[in-house]
Order: C-alpha cells, then structure tokens, then sequence
C-alpha cells in the first residue's frame, strides 16, 4: 500500500509540474538521441577507415621518393629512388613475396580518334597487378614479355576508357599517350577511391621499361611496394627496409629521409584525422 502511495504522489507531483517533467524527459531524450548519433558517426568514421586500409594492403609496405612522415604521397619530380633500391631490397630483406617497382606521371596528354583528354600513367612491374592486388577485368595485365620487348602496350582505367572510347570495346585499339602510340590490351577492375581519397581509375598502366626509357626518359622511380605474406611482420621489415636505404643513400642523423615508408598504420591514422577534422 505505502508503494501504491508513493507512485500516487509521485504522479500527483509531475502533473502538478507538468513543464518541468516535460523539460526533464525532453532532455534526456536529446541526450540520448545525440549520443546515438554520435556512436553513429563514430562507426561510419570507422568504416570509412578500414575502406582507406583495405584499399592500401595491410600486407603492404611502400616506399616513396621524397622524405615525410606518416602517409605521404609520392614527390613528383625526385630522384632519390632506382631501380637498383628495388634490387637491394630484393637481395638484403627477408620475409617479403613481391618487391615491385613504378614510375608514374601526372595529366599526360592522351588522345583515341577524335577524342583527346588528360590522363595518369603508371609504368609498372610485371607483378605489379598481384602486389596491388588490380587485375585486369577485361583482356590482359602487363606482363614479363611486355618488360623484355618494352613493348607499346597498355591497360586502361574504367574512367579513362570511357573518356576515350565511350561505349566502344578499347580492346585492341590505339591510343597516343604524347607522341607514342599504345595498344590497349586490358581493362583493370573499376576501383573506388584510393587510401588518399583520389579517384584511380583515370590511368593508363604500362611496361616499366617502355616508360621508363620511352615515354619519360627517366632513370628514378616514383614508388617501390614490397607485399608481406605475415602481417605482423609489416612493422619490422619496414624498419629493415628503412635501415637499408639509410646505408644506401648515406644518410645519418640529423639529416632527414629522402624517402617515405607508409604502412597500413600510417593510412589508418591519416584518414582517422581526415574523420575527425570533418566532424568537427
């Protein structure tokens, strides 16, 4: 009966103040509604994180030309990586499946018939479609026989092969990415958006060698990636990796790196920032 009493008065008390009972339930309301969109974001956020991670590799390591710290891009223009950096990480390092190498320019004229636009242009390892992993959906990858012959030929990005030939099969037709003419014998898989946020599919892939000695005349290299088959041993192999080109490129402290080495980590980190400046 005493308890039938209390919940009585209790009532009694909220109808008597009915604004201030209002005021209460309204603001634990909002504060558990914002509390809910806030786990809401939180998981997006993440969400948007791990897509940033998977599109990189955990099991991957890259390291680019230019110094920096956390995820960095390459450094258009810089020298400080070669051919032969590849080839000591190949011979020095254990513990790795793929070492592969490539040089890449920005916005390079390109033109297919009448249509003439601006595109990317990777000039990759023959391994460099299983390390990233990137497959060609349509035709063929660059392949060894492409490196030995430095033949003229290339595989396009979804967008850019819509740019050039519409709704035309590109296989088998040619394309002049400046002055030299390709023949473009894959399609690559449409992707969405790189860990930096950029969109990847403007781009036409080429033979190392072609554009190395061909199309850029350069002797450098942009990136160099090293896939690991244990992942927990990214951190480590890096460290070695970091080691070696120290040795090879005479650095010593206090002097800075001249190169960059980014990790799924970095990638992590970097786009938990990106998260948490946007949500300000």
């Amino acid at each position: 009966m005493k308890a039938v009493k209390n919940l009585r008065e209790a009532f009694e008390m909220m109808a008597a103040q009915k604004l201030r009972t209002f005021l209460m339930m309204a603001g634990t309301i909002v504060g558990i509604a914002s509390l809910m969109v806030i786990m809401a974001i939180g998981k997006g956020s993440e969400r948007q994180v791990m897509s940033r991670v998977n599109s990189f590799g955990e099991h991957l390591i890259k390291i680019n030309a230019g110094g920096g710290h956390g995820y960095t891009k390459p450094q258009a223009g810089v020298v400080t990586l070669k051919m032969s950096d590849a080839d000591a990480i190949r011979a020095s390092i254990k513990g790795w499946d793929i070492v592969t190498s490539v040089a890449q320019k920005h916005n390079l004229p390109m033109k297919a018939g009448d249509v003439s636009c601006e595109g990317d242009v990777f000039a990759v390892d023959a391994d460099w479609h299983e390390a990233m992993p990137w497959p060609a959906e349509r035709g063929e990858g660059i392949n060894a026989e492409d490196l030995a012959t430095m033949a003229h030929v290339c595989v396009l990005g979804t967008r850019l092969a819509k740019t050039l030939f519409g709704d035309q099969d590109p296989l088998g037709e040619e394309i002049l990415i400046g002055p030299s003419k390709f023949r473009v014998k894959g399609v690559l898989v449409h992707h969405d958006v790189s860990p930096g946020g950029d969109d990847e599919n403007n781009r036409a892939v080429i033979p190392l060698t072609t554009g190395m000695r061909r199309v850029f005349n350069q002797d450098y290299l942009t990136y160099i990636r090293v896939r690991v088959p244990d992942v927990r041993s990214v951190p480590a192999i890096a460290e070695e990796i970091r080691g070696l080109l120290h040795e090879r490129h005479h650095i010593t402290a206090p002097e800075v790196d001249d190169f960059s080495i980014v990790t799924a980590q970095e990638v992590a980190e970097a786009a938990r920032g990106i998260s948490r400046t946007s949500n300000r």
